[in-house]
């Protein structure tokens, strides 16, 4: 059994390539995945703390299972939001293959999903990303933005200016060939970004409709909480929608499920989910003009692709 660590599986994971292996997950038949949530708000103190099991298994691929904690409060700590471990099994005889560090590729799965449904959803020219949100997904998502399109110009809005102004700082010790600007009129960045991706932990949107031009491609990944959304009414209607799980986007997803209640949008807005677009079993973009909509909740699929690519690229040589 082999323990593969936050170093291991950040080396062992390129966003590229990542980008890749999810794209081979989501068009693989005969895999199944579940998530299951255990409401934790007793012990955390806030609402949306809670326990996870995600578990992933079919042919071909071993059975892992990641078990992660949320505890919305740890910022008041300096403290990750997110724990998480990946256990691998060996499928054929169910024993343990491997421990893999879950926080790190949590992070990086995360947003190489987003990164995956751009590659079907923004345009080929998209070359400006605004990134809302300077947490531990923030300095990720620009990397796995521009593995799919070529990103020359990047800004970093956070409610806080001194930490999107960290995120720059740790960008431009990997990223000098990018233009890197925080920027503090949100409107504005909206209005001339080509992609528009966002990290936040907002229970209210920070994203409106008359901020967006057409074109735009826009991602959402915050949350995955029914009732808390980072995008209002507006932005879902005017926008083609898209999903990473449906199952689970039908039931998590505020940005989606709060305007569908209200009958601003209908489900036939909700186009298609990530293995509808890597199978093409639906359309992605379909003109420059059309603006589209990811929302991202969560997949103990993406989990097992990206824990297997992380112990295959570090297997001892």
């Amino acid at each position: 059994m082999r323990y593969v660590g936050p170093q291991e599986v950040a080396d062992g994971l390129p966003y590229g390539d990542l980008v890749e292996s999810l794209r081979q997950i989501y068009q693989a038949d005969g895999l199944a995945a579940r998530r299951d949530l255990i409401d934790l708000k007793e012990l955390g103190g806030a609402d949306g703390t809670c326990m996870a099991f995600m578990p992933a298994w079919g042919p071909g691929h071993d059975l892992t299972a990641k078990i992660f904690t949320l505890f919305p409060n740890n910022r008041e700590e300096g403290l990750s939001t997110v724990y998480a471990t990946v256990l691998v099994f060996d499928s054929a005889n169910g024993s343990l293959k491997a421990v893999v560090d879950g926080t790190e590729i949590t992070r990086r799965r995360t947003v190489c999903m987003s990164a995956l449904a751009a590659d079907y959803l923004a345009r080929k020219d998209s070359r400006h990303l605004l990134v809302c949100g300077a947490g531990a997904l923030a300095l990720h998502a620009v990397l796995a933005h521009a593995a799919v399109r070529p990103i020359e110009r990047v800004e970093i809005w956070a409610r806080r200016e001194e930490a999107a102004e960290s995120v720059v700082r740790s960008l431009r010790g990997q990223c000098g060939d990018l233009e890197l600007t925080v920027v503090t009129d949100l409107p504005e960045a909206c209005r001339r970004a080509d992609i528009v991706t966002c990290l936040t932990s907002s229970a209210k949107p920070i994203v409106f409709g008359d901020w967006i031009t057409p074109g735009t491609h826009l991602d959402f990944v915050g949350s995955h909480d029914p009732g808390k959304r980072e995008c209002d009414d507006e932005v879902a209607r005017m926008s083609n929608i898209y999903v990473d799980v449906m199952e689970t986007a039908m039931c998590e997803a505020g940005d989606i499920l709060i305007p569908l209640k209200a009958g601003v949008i209908s489900a036939a807005q909700i186009i298609g989910d990530l293995s509808d677009l890597t199978r093409g079993t639906v359309t992605g973009r379909a003109g420059v003009e059309e603006i589209t909509l990811f929302k991202s909740t969560g997949s103990s699929l993406a989990d097992m692709a990206a824990a297997e690519l992380a112990v295959s690229n570090t297997e001892p040589v």
